[in-house]
């Protein structure tokens, strides 16, 4: 059964969500990313001297290719049995051991590699990922850097058993998956084994990534003008087209929804986007769209506040002649919505403009919920194409 929304009015929605299925989470620490400084790749030891110390390790994954992986391991270490899961046990919350290899005795610690995998269920970036298995193992970064919203290097250090370690992580994206590789030092050690550590993890790498979207994703078309990619567990809801000059749909992330059931009560809305393809024989301008959007809001009882910050790292589709992404503060003037944000993109082709807006938890109150809900935002701005935009 398919649910009207309000698209006149689109956040009345949310503002009944918000209310009757508790969105107000308590606030979750959370790592600034601005805040946690580079990670230190300075070595002494040469590249050729590292050749010298190692062996090259291939690991090709019979039952997941994707999983396949290649390093250099130090000489003399030993693999270790990879431990079977019991299969009643065995979840998409735990992590799968691909390998595990460890050093030479010192005392009665060792270092060691793990090289681990994880199902991830929904999008995320590799660096949020990592932040938030940081915020879970109680780990204290000491440095990082992001190559890519699919692959992050960092240091962190940690406490087991009541021995300090220091850790050189890589973590990958594969599909679904999430691959993480870890070179695992005593603390009291790691002046001598630094720079083996460093160049170790500066040579692990995936063979054979997957890289297919996170989850399985849907296309929507707007007639045959624009067309978009949203995660497929998000639900997309839109009126009927009667005018090609205005056009809308909103895409929820819910909770607690059977299929084919729109019980309002069973609802927990998790994230909205709203988008808005408006057609420029309108003689309309992004100002006055963005104005409209701005009385929706005040009329439903929202503030839009503060800017939190300007996104300029996504690449649009080529007909974007010009884009704007700014992230804002927002709270309700009735009731209590402190900590939400709202995220407005303004992107402008040949012969349309392209309003998006998510309204999501902030960072400060629910990092794990926002970093997947901008993530698929991010998603959806990155696949919007206008593919018969004038005509």
């Amino acid at each position: 059964m398919m649910m009207q929304l309000p698209f006149k009015k689109p956040l009345t929605l949310l503002l009944g969500l918000a209310i009757v299925s508790g969105w107000a989470v308590p606030a979750q620490a959370f790592f600034k990313a601005e805040d946690i400084p580079p990670l230190d790749r300075k070595v002494v030891m040469t590249k050729e001297q590292f050749m010298e110390l190692t062996e090259q390790e291939t690991v090709d994954n019979e039952e997941d290719p994707s999983l396949s992986y290649r390093m250099r391991l130090p000489k003399g270490w030993v693999t270790m049995p990879i431990p079977k899961i019991d299969g009643q046990k065995a979840t998409t919350s735990l992590f799968k051991p691909l390998n595990t290899y460890i050093g030479p005795a010192r005392g009665d610690v060792r270092s060691r590699i793990e090289v681990r995998q994880l199902d991830v269920n929904h999008f995320i970036s590799a660096q949020n990922w990592f932040l938030i298995f940081i915020l879970q193992t109680a780990g204290t970064i000491d440095g990082m850097y992001v190559k890519s919203d699919r692959r992050v290097e960092a240091q962190y250090t940690t406490v087991e058993r009541g021995t300090s370690f220091t850790v050189r992580s890589v973590v990958e994206f594969s599909g679904h998956n999430v691959v993480i590789a870890e070179y695992i030092v005593p603390t009291e050690f790691l002046a001598e084994e630094r720079d083996q550590q460093i160049w170790t993890m500066i040579s692990f790498a995936l063979t054979d990534p997957d890289t297919s979207p996170i989850e399985p994703v849907e296309t929507y078309a707007f007639v045959d003008i624009v067309k978009f990619d949203y995660p497929q567990s998000w639900s997309l809801h839109s009126p009927p087209v009667t005018t090609i000059d205005r056009m809308e749909a909103a895409i929820l992330n819910l909770k607690g929804v059977a299929p084919g059931i729109a019980d309002v009560h069973s609802m927990k809305l998790n994230g909205r986007v709203d988008v808005r393809v408006v057609s420029k024989t309108l003689e309309t301008t992004e100002e006055e769209e963005l104005a409209a959007i701005k009385k929706l809001f005040s009329e439903s009882s929202l503030e839009i506040g503060d800017l939190i910050e300007h996104i300029t790292e996504i690449k649009f589709h080529r007909l974007i002649k010009k884009s704007k992404l700014d992230v804002y503060k927002i709270q309700g003037t009735d009731f209590n919505l402190a900590g939400y944000e709202l995220w407005v993109a303004s992107l402008e082709s040949e012969g349309r403009f392209y309003i998006l807006t998510l309204i999501t938890m902030g960072r400060e109150e629910n990092f794990a919920r926002w970093s997947q809900n901008t993530e698929s935002f991010k998603y959806m701005l990155r696949t919007l194409s206008p593919v018969n935009d004038v005509n």
